[in-house]
């Protein structure tokens, strides 16, 4: 029976280790201990009687467009040899506990629309889905002399995300239906610019109308649903 708690630094090989066989990525061991130490990211991990990292889940806070407190289910990963024990449910009910901490609103985790198993194990524990279907798109940097100011633009929003796996800058409202192409075009331009002077990894939104972020020049990397729990 594998024990759900906290993460300590010192548990980040064996989180390395769970996300090099889930997803087969490599993590900066040193910025995520640092991650942990400031409480950046707050990670549950569940540890076999063995003392191994059987898995783990990270979260952290964010606000929306509506200025609501909103905990981000971020990443949820369970090792290959001990699935089955429906650790990823018990992962995601302890995240929600760091949620309901830190009087988030609700939460929310993006699945992968193939991922089965992770779309289960959210419904087992209270999420409910809307059905849709968001695609993710990125950018890299960009630098300019001048970045476009983004003032005059109302339900938008440049979320900069300290994770396990990257350093992002997330855009939302890029699909918001009272902007022009040309305020959308400023909108990712300033995010590409923001993530070159911060050195960031990349920056990225989930959208629903696909063909506005291709227009834009994004990289898809998948297809998602969204999972929420609230009050």
């Amino acid at each position: 029976m594998a024990l759900i708690r906290r993460a300590v630094p010192d548990d980040v090989p064996g989180i390395a280790a769970v996300v090099d066989d889930a997803f087969q990525e490599q993590i900066d061991q040193s910025y995520c201990r640092v991650l942990l130490s400031q409480r950046l990211n707050h990670v549950a991990v569940a540890v076999e009687t063995s003392g191994e990292i059987a898995g783990f889940v990270s979260g952290f806070l964010t606000t929306d467009l509506e200025g609501l407190a909103r905990w981000e289910v971020d990443l949820l990963a369970v090792r290959t040899t001990s699935r089955g024990q429906r650790l990823a449910p018990q992962l995601i009910e302890a995240t929600w506990q760091d949620a309901l901490e830190y009087q988030a609103n609700y939460a929310r985790g993006f699945v992968r629309l193939d991922n089965h198993a992770s779309q289960n194990s959210f419904a087992r524990a209270g999420y409910e889905t809307d059905e849709q279907h968001y695609g993710l798109y990125i950018w890299s940097g960009y630098d300019m002399s001048v970045a476009p100011q983004l003032d005059k633009m109302a339900h938008v929003n440049l979320i900069p995300v300290e994770t396990l796996t990257y350093r992002g800058l997330w855009i939302e409202g890029l699909d918001m239906p009272d902007l022009t192409d040309s305020q959308r075009k400023d909108l990712v331009m300033a995010a590409q610019h923001q993530i070159t002077q911060d050195k960031r990894d990349n920056t990225g939104a989930m959208v629903l109308d696909h063909t506005i972020a291709e227009q834009l020049g994004g990289e898809n990397v998948g297809v998602y649903q969204c999972w929420t729990k609230g009050w």
